[in-house]
């Protein structure tokens, strides 16, 4: 998921939010005036009902989706509904958009056949012109990884988890039981930020790139910091710091477990 801002003839700002199915490349998007936590939730929402629930989630660092910079160890609305539905949230690394290469690739498509091509005039009508080239994009078959398939096709052909229609967001999103996953590259003092606090990175060297992982329980929250992604099987830890909740954790729903596998 990624936030792509444009302007109208006048100048005023359009917030283009964005999401991409990495494996299937089928998109979704919503556009709004403003990007504050909420827009980001209605949209995280929509993407869960249009793509699906998937295994991880990636965004970026901006305010608006992880809680602010201010506060230490702020658990903020966005990771709280990520965790909620049982989607492991991966936020990039700072200032490194080549992390999240497919939807900033996604982006241009967009800006191209949407924004490049005509001159929008308000907010309805970049709705309407973005709804009618996400229905185009779905069933192109131009991409050249899907093998002649187009991104409807292959998305659907193993049904995802959906969001059920009829959800509710709870006024005051809980503490799930989940994790967090943190991609940064450590600072010469040795340490990277998460959450508004420097963390040591142990045995990390300065400039190395690490994954750090929020393991939320319902007997409380670690930090670990690892050599390689959290999919790898084979990862080395460089640091295990516990995590200070101000409030307990709640088990995951049995309606977001993911169902048993042989």
């Amino acid at each position: 998921m990624d936030n792509l801002p444009h302007y109208l003839a006048g100048g005023t700002l359009v917030n283009c939010f964005n999401a991409l199915d990495v494996v299937s490349r089928y998109p979704d998007g919503r556009q709004y005036e403003r990007k504050s936590t909420d827009e980001v939730l209605d949209f995280c929402l929509k993407t869960f009902q249009s793509i699906g629930i998937s295994e991880y989630t990636q965004m970026d660092n901006e305010s608006s989706f992880n809680g602010g910079r201010t506060h230490p160890y702020v658990i903020g609305r966005v990771p709280r509904l990520m965790l909620l539905v049982g989607t492991e949230l991966i936020y990039s690394p700072y200032y490194h958009p080549e992390s999240n290469a497919f939807v900033e690739r996604f982006h241009q498509d967009y800006s191209q056949n949407v924004w490049n091509k005509v001159q929008m005039q308000n907010l309805p009508h970049v709705q309407q012109t973005s709804a009618r080239f996400f229905g185009r994009y779905r069933l192109s078959r131009h991409h050249s990884a899907l093998d002649g398939q187009s991104p409807a096709a292959l998305h659907f052909a193993s049904p995802p988890r959906f969001l059920p229609t009829n959800f509710v967001l709870p006024k005051r999103l809980p503490i799930t039981e989940g994790k967090i996953h943190f991609m940064r590259a450590v600072s010469k003092d040795q340490t990277i930020p998460v959450f508004n606090v420097n963390w040591s990175a142990g045995w990390a060297r300065p400039n190395q790139g690490v994954w750090a992982t929020l393991f939320i329980t319902l007997r409380g929250a670690r930090l670990c910091i690892y050599d390689q992604a959290p999919d790898e099987t084979k990862r080395r830890c460089f640091a295990n710091h516990p995590f200070p909740l101000s409030e307990p954790v709640l088990p995951l729903s049995r309606a977001f477990q993911k169902p048993a596998t042989d």
